[in-house]
């Protein structure tokens, strides 16, 4: 029997999956805010994998909407909350930090480093040249960028093409390997030009607009690609349980059958009993998480998180018993696991 061979260089890039680094791009998932609007302090996390990193508080919201262009239904939404005049040491940023095992193929700071490309979708009330970086952990190697809005409220699609940088440390661990960074306001010290790496901190660009400097103005992103190679090609869209699962490996919080509530009983023995519930995660976490409990319910048993059997893969459980013996006890409650860079 004749085996055909497929002619690889006939395929369209498309047909390949798992181009674009950048996770939850399609801003479908939003564990920790479910759609409600945020205020964000300085490292705020916001909809998954993406976060704020602020000098002045209380300037910009935060909110993941039910907009974007043909294709997408949701967007990452910026509204500014004042006219902010940036300092000259200000920066007010959004971010996705991208864990190093996975731009290790980059090659960022060879003398092999690979081109790469981003590309999103952006909406804004306002017109003109906006900024933002590619930087690294040390925000000491930073690769500044513009990008321009034609019109106002209208989608547009832009490209950013760059070689990665051939200096500097770039991680390629399970901490952060690369930051990508759009700006809302930066000051005449953390911006610089556009279009080349520089060996310093660079939030933003020279001449960019910054969005909190007008009260009341909108800035949008969805499709947010980072791929390898010089041209930016359709966004990969990837399936909600696919990218969930993807955001889970840095956040995580209960879901049960639709309800975020957890569940434990026992038949209570003595009021010196301790027990011990491991609950397990549902993706193991990019490092040991930082955990909460919120306890919804009681009857005999408080609840307690046990911060010695903490790892990757479980969170453990303890209760603290008291109230009466051979009683049936209850505890109601939810949790979260964060790993987040």
């Amino acid at each position: 029997m004749a085996v055909s061979r497929i002619n690889e260089a006939g395929l369209n890039v498309n047909q390949y999956g798992n181009r674009n680094i950048v996770m939850n791009g399609a801003m479908l998932v939003d564990q920790r805010n479910s759609g409600s609007a945020v205020t964000p302090v300085d490292g705020t996390k916001t909809l998954d994998r993406f976060s704020t990193d602020v000098t002045a508080t209380g300037k910009f919201s935060v909110q993941q909407v039910s907009d974007g262009p043909d294709g997408f239904i949701n967007s990452f939404k910026v509204t500014s909350l004042s006219a902010y005049s940036v300092s000259s040491s200000d920066f007010l940023d959004i971010a996705q930090n991208i864990e190093g095992l996975n731009v290790s193929h980059l090659n960022l700071g060879s003398s092999n480093a690979k081109v790469i490309t981003l590309s999103f979708y952006v909406k804004s009330s306002l017109t003109g040249t906006f900024g933002g970086s590619l930087t690294n952990s040390a925000y000491n190697r930073s690769y500044p960028y513009t990008y321009t809005i034609s019109s106002a409220n209208t989608w547009e699609r832009k490209t950013i093409t760059l070689t990665g940088d051939t200096s500097g440390t770039w991680l390629t661990t399970n901490g952060v390997g690369l930051r990508v960074v759009w700006s809302m306001g930066a000051g005449s010290g953390r911006i610089n030009t556009a279009g080349a790496w520089v060996g310093s901190l660079a939030l933003g660009a020279t001449g960019q607009t910054n969005v909190v400097a007008t009260n009341a103005a909108t800035w949008q992103i969805t499709g947010v690609q980072l791929e390898l190679g010089s041209t930016a090609t359709d966004f990969e869209h990837r399936s909600f349980g696919d990218e969930l699962s993807r955001c889970q490996r840095y956040f995580e919080k209960t879901d049960r059958e639709g309800s975020d509530t957890y569940r434990l009983s026992m038949n209570k023995g003595s009021t010196s009993d301790t027990y011990y519930w491991p609950i397990h995660f549902t993706t193991t976490k990019r490092a040991k998480p930082a955990c909460t409990v919120s306890q919804s319910y009681t009857d005999n048993l408080t609840i307690a998180i046990n911060t010695a059997s903490i790892t990757r893969n479980t969170i453990g459980v303890t209760n603290a018993t008291g109230g009466s013996t051979d009683v049936r006890a209850l505890a109601e409650f939810t949790w979260t696991a964060d790993a987040e860079l």
